[in-house]
């Protein structure tokens, strides 16, 4: 690779980093305007239940397996 095109890579290097210092700075200031202007008491409300519901539509296994487990271990063992 030559000088030329390793100064152009490097040139192309350093404005991506400037290009996504100044996107970064500006989501910032997005998110910022969006955290100030939301309604928290709304956000709650409108979040509230949902854990149970997840808790009712995926119940926990009966089990680990953990059990069914340590039994196939014992029989490997045993052999």
């Amino acid at each position: 690779m030559g000088k030329a095109v390793r100064k152009e890579l490097w040139m192309d290097a350093k404005a991506w980093v400037k290009q996504w210092q100044e996107t970064g700075r500006r989501l910032e200031v997005i998110r910022l305007q969006e955290l100030r202007s939301t309604d928290t008491a709304a956000a709650i409300l409108a979040f509230a239940g949902l854990d149970t519901r997840a808790a009712e539509l995926y119940p926990p296994p009966p089990t680990s397996g953990l059990v069914e487990m340590q039994r196939l271990f014992r029989r490997l063992r045993a052999k």
